[in-house]
């Protein structure tokens, strides 16, 4: 198994903050947000690890200095993250799990995550309806809708930004990724997520109510961050 992890965009909405250095360097109770990302997946015995860059691309491959492999997308000022995992798609044949480069996350949820046997695996959280965060739907207990289309009324929780394929989630979700990729350019790859749930694809997740998590969107996200320390979390 190997993670993705979608490390190429500006970061606007934290501007200026993120002017002078990539947001997934930026070091949360001193430490940075990649390297607590890449700490919990080798605890769990996830070694191949692809960081894909962009924004100061090069400053992310230096301060990492070869802890894992780069893949480098130069389109990142025209497009969103479904591009940017469309980009990497040649190396996605096997199981892996996708992260958004500006999580974190209490260890337990990336250890349920890799321990899922569903071909897809949303990690959502339905204890909380987050503005800056992506939403999920939920109807009769199952997932109906994920997205930022998704009215704040219908929200039943939040996608985290972390989720897993199975070899054969990742070809379905790469099929359906293909028929997409001439257009989309400022949506996230969940867009295919949501695609498929509308083609009645069942696409299985897990709730991490009650477990510490955090997406760092704005500034008053990476005040909150900060607050946290607690054993094997963030």
């Amino acid at each position: 198994m190997k993670a993705i992890i979608l490390a190429a965009g500006k970061s606007t909405r934290l501007y200026p903050i993120s002017l002078e250095q990539p947001k997934c360097l930026m070091e949360v109770n001193g430490k940075r947000i990649i390297d607590r990302q890449i700490e919990a997946l080798r605890m769990i015995g996830i070694d191949d690890i692809v960081v894909v860059v962009g924004y100061k691309g090069e400053v992310i491959k230096k301060e990492l200095q070869g802890k894992v492999r780069y893949w480098h997308y130069y389109d990142y000022e025209k497009t969103n993250n479904f591009h940017t995992l469309w980009s990497v798609r040649d190396s996605l044949h096997d199981d892996f799990i996708c992260l958004f480069s500006d999580v974190l996350f209490d260890v337990e949820i990336i250890k349920m995550t890799r321990e899922s046997t569903a071909d897809f695996c949303m990690v959502i959280d339905t204890s909380k309806v987050l503005n800056d965060t992506m939403g999920v739907k939920m109807e009769n207990g199952k997932l109906a809708n994920i997205g930022t289309h998704i009215p704040e009324n219908e929200t039943s929780g939040n996608f985290i930004g972390i989720a897993k394929f199975s070899k054969i989630g990742s070809k379905i979700l790469l099929t359906k990724m293909e028929t997409m990729a001439s257009g989309h350019k400022n949506d996230f790859y969940t867009i295919a997520i949501d695609a498929l749930l509308g083609q009645g694809v069942k696409i299985d997740y897990i709730d991490v109510r009650g477990k510490v998590w955090i997406n760092i969107n704005t500034k008053e996200d990476f005040d909150s961050a900060r607050q946290y320390a607690v054993k094997n979390v963030l």
